[in-house]
């Protein structure tokens, strides 16, 4: 300071800067629900009261902690820490919680029959997938596609396994019993000979003629159909 006769006086203060960091690690950021989670302090070492919130309400206040989340969805948790001034830092990461699934598999028709190809597509919800594992029933397995096809020679019943690959959940598996069908044989008779204007005659499919739910399309070869 300079007064009015020029004269410098000069007076100095120290001030101390008592700084707080938060800092901490988990022991997963990717988890299937209902895992556990460690939570390790790693602030500096003048903090003395520490408050974790887990991202969905909970909260603790010990130096280090672990936590289960039995919730599926993203979270972010934070981590306040205060030194003995009064100052405090905050800290936060985020927990990504898949959920736990189950997995089932429809086919696209509900009519199956021999030769043709079967359509099927897996189903399931929650979770990021990483692959799919096809059993067909008939030795053929087929990894990571769908939907997939695929045609049976013969007839019979099949049983369809399909299993599901997550990034961290579990595995999940199911299976289904499917039936393919033959075609129907037909039987019309002998080849029969008749004059124009002549008395009709009548045709029947004598082989499945007693099956249930059995349906026919005629066509004379002429020009109408009935």
């Amino acid at each position: 300071m300079t007064d009015t006769s020029g004269c410098l006086d000069t007076m100095s203060y120290g001030v101390y800067v008592d700084d707080v960091r938060a800092q901490f690690s988990i022991s997963k950021d990717t988890i299937c629900q209902g895992d556990l989670v460690n939570f390790t302090n790693a602030s500096s070492s003048n903090a003395i009261t520490y408050f974790w919130n887990y991202g969905n309400g909970d909260t603790a206040t010990s130096i280090s902690t672990t936590y289960t989340y039995t919730n599926s969805g993203i979270f972010h948790p934070y981590f306040v820490v205060t030194n003995s001034s009064g100052c405090h830092d905050t800290a936060r990461k985020t927990i990504t919680v898949d959920s736990i699934t189950t997995v089932d598999f429809v086919t696209a028709d509900s009519l199956l029959c021999e030769g043709h190809e079967v359509v099927f597509n897996a189903i399931y919800w929650g979770s990021v997938s990483t692959g799919y594992q096809w059993d067909f029933g008939d030795g053929t397995t087929l990894d990571n596609k769908n939907p997939v096809g695929h045609s049976y020679d013969t007839t019979g019943v099949y049983t369809i396994g399909l299993t599901v690959h997550f990034r961290v959940c579990p595995d999940a598996a199911t299976s289904k019993n499917i039936k393919l069908n033959p075609y129907p044989l037909l039987n019309l008779g002998p080849d029969t000979s008749m004059c124009p204007e002549s008395v009709g005659f009548m045709l029947a499919d004598v082989n499945n003629m007693n099956t249930p739910n059995a349906q026919w399309l005629w066509n004379t070869g002429a020009t109408t159909s009935s």
